[in-house]
This record gives structure tokens, sequence and C-alpha cells, in this order.
């Protein structure tokens, strides 16, 4: 029993993190309908059985519950530098052209 319980709270810490990392938007939550699908491998590494037959990781796992689910994985976030913060456009190329059409400056030159 209480080798269940420590392989149980490996799985799910193991899944938790395959679910952060594939960008879920509440690991803990969605863990508990994965972890179900994960076991121990005969070589004592812990993977599931994939519609093929073979086995993978818990990785592939999240990877593959979250490939359905949209609603379930945090939009991507544009990364980068601040280009364009301080100024009225905030960067935005459609904002600054309809200023320039306009025939007037951006808010922030008009200083």
């Amino acid at each position: 029993m209480k080798f269940k319980k420590r392989t149980d709270s490996e799985i799910s810490a193991q899944t938790i993190a395959a679910l952060t990392k594939a960008n879920c938007t509440d690991a803990q939550t969605f863990s508990k309908l994965v972890a179900g699908q994960i076991s121990v491998q005969d070589d004592g590494s812990y993977g599931w059985k994939k519609e093929d037959g073979t086995i993978g990781t818990i990785e592939e796992c999240a990877t593959a519950f979250l490939a359905d689910k949209p609603y379930a994985v945090k939009p991507a976030q544009n990364g980068g530098s601040s280009a364009g913060a301080g100024n009225a456009t905030g960067g935005n190329a459609q904002l600054a052209e309809m200023f320039k059409i306009a025939g007037i400056k951006p808010p922030s030159e008009n200083n």
C-alpha cells in the first residue's frame, strides 16, 4: 500500500510537470484526468499505452491529452522586447497609420 501511494504521488507530480510544460491552463486539475492513464512499466519507469500499442512517456501523454482540448491550453504569448512601449501607438502599426491618415500626431508626440 505504501508503495502504491508513493508511486501515485510520483506519477501525479510528473504529470503536473508535463502538463505545465505543455502550457496547460490548470495542470493540477487536468493531471487527475491524465494520471490514470500512466502506469509503472516492467523496467520501473512510468509510461502510458498509446493507441498503436507502444509505450509513451508522461510528456507524450500530456501532449496527446491536450491535442484536442484547445480550451485547456494557455494561448501562446509573444515574447520580445518592449519595442514601441512609451509611444501612444504601443508599437501598433495600424494605429500609427490611422494617426498618419488623420493628419494628427499621436498623443505622446503632442508634448
